[in-house]
Order: structure tokens, then C-alpha cells, then sequence
């Protein structure tokens, strides 16, 4: 890291858990660490999946800055989703929606590396779309398509892309399914554990003190349940946290 991002770091937890004083310090050590990852990729694509959210959107901000978005070469890079609310592609309430303000439209990426999910189709359909989708692009076969990185955030409950706490699909072996959020029974379609845990590299980035909570339950007492869906991810070597101070208030 240069002398800035040093100095701005609040604290190493561990070579898993990094901690810095705010979200935008957390964003703008992200985005190098991306810009690093994809410089050092030795493959053709890069390919990486999106999460929605506030936290997010301060990382899509930076990358999108003059900053980032001239030192990568977007014509290698395709942009898919961890997951999707079923609304339309302009509904405020869309990941696709969040990352096309606050990033696509600043950068010069060709229409065909945007991957959307289509919140707006009958959700199973679009579920099974989706799979043929990622199974094109990454040519897998038999075997579960393998992304450079993917950005997840995480809910107060544990919850990650649209894995709910307990939910029927924590166990489903598909590439994507349907999910439906336990509390407002919104249709989401989200990519499923074993696609998740394939990624070469898996980045939670989570910031405020509503999230301390389960942050401390996940990290700290490293609880692993299917009540918090993130902790499923934890046990890989593949994770790293970006979390704000606030979030690892328990952790400082």
C-alpha cells in the first residue's frame, strides 16, 4: 500500500479483516485493491459480481472517478450480479439500476460485458436464464463458473446477496435461484453458496454500527450457521472484510 492508504488504515485486524476510519477510506482501498487484481490478472476476462447497496455505492463512486476508471481497460472486464430484487432495471429498488447511475454510465465499458440479471421476467424463468448465462460465458460444464471476484455486502440479520437466515436455498446446488426476502416477500433472484464459495476471491464490504453486531458474531466469536448466511462464506481462505470502524466497533 502507498504512505496515504497506510496512514488512512485504521487498524489490521487480521490478514482477513482489514478496518479503516470511514466508508470512503474503505472504498478508495478497495478500489487499489482491485485495480491490483485485475493488473495481475494473466487471463483475457476479468470477470467480477456486483452487490447492491449504500456501502457499495461509495466503492462504484470511486471506481468511476477519473482517478480509477482510466486505468482500467474495460473492454476486458464483464460485470455480472450476486443477486437481483424482481423490478424493473430503472426501479430505484434494482442493484442493476444502482450500478448503472453511479458507475456504467461514467465508464467506457461495451454493452455486451453487462450481465444483468432481469429483474423484471417471471423470477424461476429468469433464474434458469441466468444459469445458461453464467455457464456460456465461463464455458464450465459439469462444473460451477469461477469469478476473479465477487462484491458482497451483508444485512444486519447475516443475510448475503439474497441468502436469508434459514432459507430453503442455502442448500440449493443450482448456479441461481428464486429467493424471497422473509420480512417484505419480495421475489429476489440470487446466485446460490457454491457459486459464491468458487470465487477466486470473495470481498464483504460493510460499514455503520448497525452492523457491529453481527460483524462480531461472524468474525470475532466465528460462529458459522445457516441463521447468518455470511458466515457460511467466512470459513473460506478466499474471503477478506473491508468493514468502516464503526462496523468493527467489537473488534477495535
Amino acid at each position: 500500500m502507498n504512505q496515504l492508504q497506510t496512514m488512512e488504515i485504521f487498524v489490521n485486524y487480521s490478514q482477513k479483516v482489514s478496518i479503516f476510519s470511514k466508508p470512503e477510506v474503505l472504498a478508495d482501498n478497495l478500489a487499489c485493491e482491485l485495480l491490483n487484481d485485475f493488473k495481475n490478472c494473466n487471463r483475457d476476462r476479468f470477470n467480477i459480481a456486483l452487490s447492491g447497496g449504500n456501502t457499495p455505492k461509495v466503492l462504484y463512486q470511486k471506481l468511476s472517478s477519473y482517478q480509477y476508471r482510466t486505468k482500467f481497460n474495460w473492454n476486458q472486464i464483464d460485470l455480472f450480479w450476486g443477486d437481483e430484487r424482481c423490478v424493473p432495471p430503472d426501479n430505484e429498488e434494482s442493484n442493476f439500476a444502482l450500478v448503472n447511475q453511479f458507475l456504467i454510465n461514467n465508464i467506457d465499458i461495451p454493452t455486451q460485458n453487462i450481465h444483468r440479471i432481469k429483474g423484471e421476467k417471471v423470477p424461476e424463468q429468469e433464474a434458469v436464464r441466468y444459469s445458461k448465462e453464467l455457464k456460456q460465458h465461463f464455458n464450465t460444464g459439469d462444473q460451477y463458473p469461477c469469478f476473479d471476484i465477487i462484491l458482497l455486502g451483508l444485512g444486519s440479520d447475516g443475510h448475503t446477496a439474497s441468502l436469508f437466515p434459514n432459507s430453503k436455498n442455502l442448500g440449493n446446488k443450482n448456479y441461481c435461484s428464486v429467493a424471497v426476502h422473509p420480512e417484505t416477500g419480495q421475489n429476489r433472484i440470487t446466485l446460490n453458496l457454491p457459486v459464491l464459495l468458487n470465487a477466486r476471491k470473495i470481498f464483504f464490504m460493510v460499514a455503520g454500527f448497525n452492523k457491529a453486531k453481527i460483524i462480531k458474531k461472524i468474525i470475532l466469536e466465528k460462529i458459522i450457521s445457516k441463521k447468518y448466511p455470511a458466515s457460511l462464506l467466512n470459513k473460506s481462505r478466499r474471503v477478506k472484510w473491508f468493514l468502516d470502524k464503526a462496523a468493527a466497533r467489537y473488534l477495535i
